[in-house]
């Protein structure tokens, strides 16, 4: 599988075509299908905290006798798009008007802990158990170690590696992004801090210095990976360098997660990078994001799921004008769910049951939702091969199962036998 462009003329092309067509003006769509090699870039999104799930995805009304589980179901219902069900609520019905074809949803996820840091961990690895990479982190090591940025993380995305596992690229914004790749370059200004050839001869010495350590240290395997992938990418460091000057002119929502989407996209188009983690951080009301309402549910829910719905429909929106929406494969989870009522505080506290959601344009699997809970958002078994409900000899589902079927769906084979899920069954939730 190869991600980077053809060659250093058809990439500037690509790119100021995608430029162009995100400015809404004419582009030759067919230069960019020639243009990239066709493969998927691979995306998570973490809903840091805990999103609440019967208000999105796993809708829930009130039950007469019981305690409240959603204060808009007293005045409002569940709606429906296709085969998906949701709430109607915040944006919903927008989100799913523009994209249901596109969406598998997968409820009844048992992360079986309410701790924010395993509940999490077990999201994007499919483990309790620390140690294991990260869905994202597997899928750079396989297909991205010979690329300059193969891996990004960004905001509160998750990424957990380790040293036999290519290393994630933390960047902050487009701007410390583009200065990264242009170190030698006065910020704002295409005036050079070193004279070229002193700073090539920099590089090359550092180059000389790795291949040296490569060769005459006893290093584990994992040192030797990292210096050997650290090493590779910095032969493909000019593939990034014609992105410098492109400025995608575009209106970034309110919330900080758009700029994260500016960065990943700006990556994609490099060729360079294969797999970016994001994440909310800051909401558009003010002040962090976090869907961990303990305390005044009602109130700041719901704004935080419309930032964070705002910012995947941008990414979609951005990936279709720059021209690869087709190639582009979205994860979006979270820690677990939130309780099926409301505490004194008139916030919901942490409830293990959640949802995953994976989005995939022209996909076979999509439109649909797999898994299942009751009226008060219990898991209920499956059966692993039919998808069925099947509450005697079914299995309830939990992390594990998702990122196995994303591994092979995704055809991560090396990088997952050597940190493998054992003693999963296998659901195939993409035949």
């Amino acid at each position: 599988m190869t991600f980077w462009l053809n060659n250093s003329m058809k990439r500037r092309s690509f790119i100021r075509a995608a430029a162009a067509a995100a400015a809404g003006l004419f582009v030759d769509t067919g230069l960019i299908a020639e243009t990239i090699t066709r493969s998927k870039f691979l995306v998570t999104i973490n809903m840091t905290g805990g999103w609440d799930v019967s208000s999105f995805c796993d809708p829930k009304l009130n039950i007469n006798g019981e305690p409240t589980i959603n204060t808009w179901a007293k005045t409002k219902g569940i709606l429906q798009r296709g085969n998906l069900q949701f709430a109607d609520y915040g944006n919903n019905s927008w989100f799913f008007a523009k994209h249901w074809q596109n969406i598998l949803v997968i409820n009844g996820i048992d992360s079986q802990t309410n701790s924010h840091g395993a509940a999490t961990r077990a999201s994007f690895t499919g483990t309790l158990r620390e140690g294991l990479p990260t869905l994202s982190s597997l899928y750079a090591t396989e297909f991205g170690q010979d690329l300059a940025t193969p891996h990004l993380s960004l905001g509160s995305g998750v990424t957990y590696s380790n040293l036999e596992m290519v290393a994630p690229i933390r960047i902050s914004s487009i701007d410390a992004f583009k200065s990264a790749i242009s170190a030698n370059r006065v910020r704002g200004s295409s005036e050079t801090i070193l004279p070229e050839k002193i700073y090539q001869r920099i590089l090359d010495q550092k180059k000389a210095s790795i291949d040296r350590v490569i060769r005459e240290s006893e290093l584990n395997p994992g040192n030797s990976l990292l210096r050997e992938s650290y090493r590779n990418s910095m032969d493909r460091l000019d593939s990034l360098k014609d992105f410098i000057d492109i400025s995608l002119p575009i209106t970034l929502p309110k919330a900080g997660f758009g700029a994260q989407v500016e960065v990943a996209i700006s990556a994609f188009l490099s060729g360079q990078t294969v797999c970016a983690d994001l994440g909310p951080v800051y909401s558009s009301q003010g002040g962090s994001f976090s869907f961990d309402t303990h305390a005044d549910h009602d109130e700041n829910h719901e704004s935080y799921l419309v930032d964070a719905l705002e910012g995947i429909d941008y990414l979609w929106t951005l990936a279709e004008q720059t021209g690869i929406a087709d190639n582009l494969i979205v994860v979006v989870s979270s820690d677990f769910g939130r309780t099926p009522f409301y505490n004194q505080e008139g916030g919901k506290d942490h409830w293990p049951i959640g949802s995953t959601m994976i989005m995939e344009r022209n996909a076979t699997y999509t439109n649909r939702t797999l898994g299942k809970t009751d009226e008060v958002q219990n898991a209920e078994r499956i059966n692993p091969i039919t998808l069925d409900v099947d509450n005697f000899q079914g299995i309830y589902l939990n992390p594990s199962h998702i990122q196995l079927a994303l591994r092979d769906y995704l055809n991560i084979r090396k990088a997952s036998q050597r940190y493998p899920l054992v003693n999963i069954d296998r659901v195939n939730f993409f035949g």
